[in-house]
């Protein structure tokens, strides 16, 4: 059983200049010390904290309001006014309808993948470093993908 109190020397200002010995309650302290650390996970590293939650969520939401948007929401050829804009895309009719349906599709997979990796990373409690480098990563992949292959399909056309 632990004990309530700990004794230790305090030191503080006294006009007669010497230290005090007194009772300092250890279970409020501790509780003072794990309120501040929060985010600390049993190995002592930080974990992902709500603000990069947050950016994984956002994240996440862009990528899947543009995917639908591309993929339901684009302009009918030859107004090209909405939609996957790359000058492959706009030679003709079916050119437009593929890269759209390409980058839609591709656009809402890796929205969900951002959301499935924001998910994996808070309920492991992985470390705020790895969720950083992931969410980097991700996001590098996520875009260059929408953005790449879409083009070089159609280039293989």
């Amino acid at each position: 059983m632990e004990a309530d109190f700990v004794w230790c020397k305090i030191y503080e200002k006294h006009p007669e200049g010497f230290d005090t010995l007194a009772a300092v309650d250890y279970n409020r302290k501790q509780r003072y010390r794990e309120s501040l650390q929060l985010s600390i996970n049993r190995k002592g590293t930080v974990r992902m904290k709500p603000g990069l939650l947050l950016v994984y969520a956002v994240l996440g939401l862009i990528l899947l309001v543009v995917g639908w948007g591309v993929l339901k929401k684009h302009s009918v050829y030859p107004s090209t006014q909405v939609g996957y804009h790359v000058e492959d895309a706009e030679k003709s009719r079916e050119a437009w309808e593929f890269a759209n349906q390409t980058a839609g599709t591709l656009s809402l997979v890796c929205g969900g993948v951002v959301w499935l990796m924001m998910a994996v990373l808070w309920l492991v409690k992985a470390p705020f470093g790895v969720c950083l480098g992931v969410f980097f990563a991700l996001a590098i992949v996520a875009v260059g993908t929408v953005i790449v292959v879409p083009l070089t399909l159609l280039r293989k056309k």
